[in-house]
């Protein structure tokens, strides 16, 4: 009976094991192939990273064909062809049977193969880049670019170069912006320092080349919407430029009327513009429309004053008082003056008189008035 328990807890030892070592090879083949899947995924994105970068390096050259009037030498039928970048200006027909050139740089043996194809009918050029994935498919990336003109293919009547250009090609479509500005919010006008809300749209113009300027600035893409900062020129205008197919500049402006700065607005007032020596008073203020929220005090009292208060002046001595309150609106100031007099003090009362008279003497009569002067 003994022994068959040993071998009962022998056996069960061993079939743990088993299955231990069965998970740990489960999780750890689930572990590969995410590592691998994550890794493919990491090269598959470079290896598109790079594809992109030799097909913008095509398009880079066919610009700067389009800029220096070349541009038509490449617009040939279909027949697909390459631009080194070593001579931008020489096309490179790729010929029947090779997919493509590789690029410089483009590995050993050839993993990138470029090509571009002109389309007669719609004029665009198609820059495409193709490669092998990490998991070994055929991958490819297109970027297709249109002239600033639109050429027609070039033959044995029609020759290439800048003569083709000028004698073959179509009128590029015309630029066209429309542009508008409102109050924000919506209101007949624009308040003094309100915003208001800018709305473009540009079409048929190059990429990047619209630029803002009167009363906003800065590049701006070929359609958006923009609040503006504060105005107070009337009108402001927005005005925007692109650059056309053809190269030159399209401008449209947008006007919009702005309201007049308000009119700063002071009341100063003093509780008592006279009295006697020793005597004070109160200064009161109000304004409105002052921008800073700040006013300046000067005369009989100075420095920096909120828009309303008060403020007493304290015991005056014998003489004449100004206090002076200047309020900066948006254009033009508020001011006021509050004159104030201070009399000497009233002269002391004449000394009683006496008269002298049988059981009455003057020295008891002052000084009985005294006593109730005091008292």
């Amino acid at each position: 009976m003994k022994n068959f328990f040993q071998k009962n807890q022998t056996g069960d030892t061993i079939i743990e094991v088993l299955l231990s070592m069965t998970v740990l090879a489960i999780v750890a083949g689930a572990a590969y192939a995410t590592s691998s899947l994550s890794f493919r995924a990491g090269l598959n994105t470079q290896f598109r990273d790079q594809a992109l970068s030799y097909a913008q390096q095509q398009v880079e050259l066919l610009k700067n064909a389009d800029n220096s009037a070349t541009i038509s030498q490449f617009a040939v039928n279909n027949t697909p062809f390459c631009i080194d970048p070593a001579s931008p200006g020489a096309r490179q027909p790729i010929a029947n049977g090779q997919t493509g050139c590789t690029p410089p740089g483009g590995g050993n043996s050839g993993e990138y193969k470029e090509s571009t194809t002109y389309d007669p009918s719609a004029k665009t050029f198609t820059v495409a880049v193709k490669w092998t994935s990490a998991d070994n498919r055929p991958q490819q990336v297109n970027i297709i670019y249109k002239a600033s003109n639109s050429y027609v293919p070039c033959d044995a009547g029609n020759p290439c170069g800048a003569a083709a250009q000028r004698s073959n090609s179509t009128s590029p479509p015309q630029a066209g912006i429309t542009i508008s500005a409102a109050p924000t919010p919506p209101a007949a006008s624009v308040a003094y320092q309100g915003t208001a809300t800018v709305t473009w749209q540009a079409v048929n113009v190059n990429l990047g080349s619209c630029s803002a300027s009167g009363n906003w600035s800065g590049n701006k893409t070929e359609q958006g919407t923009q609040v503006s900062g504060p105005l107070t020129a009337n009108p402001s205008i927005f005005t925007l430029t692109c650059t056309g197919f053809d190269g030159n500049p399209f401008t449209k402006s947008a006007p919009i009327t702005v309201a007049a700065a308000p009119t700063p607005s002071l009341s100063f007032s003093a509780g008592s513009n006279s009295f006697q020596s020793g005597g004070s008073t109160t200064l009161t203020w109000s304004a409105t429309n002052i921008p800073s929220n700040a006013c300046t005090a000067s005369g009989n009292w100075s420095g920096s004053q909120p828009i309303s208060g008060s403020a007493g002046t304290g015991g005056l001595s014998t003489g004449s008082y100004s206090y002076t309150l200047t309020c900066q609106g948006y254009t033009t100031q508020a001011q006021q003056t509050q004159n104030i007099n201070v009399t000497p003090p009233p002269p002391p009362p004449p000394p009683p008189t006496c008269r002298p008279s049988p059981g009455h003497n003057c020295f008891s009569y002052i000084l009985n008035l005294e006593l109730r002067r005091i008292g």
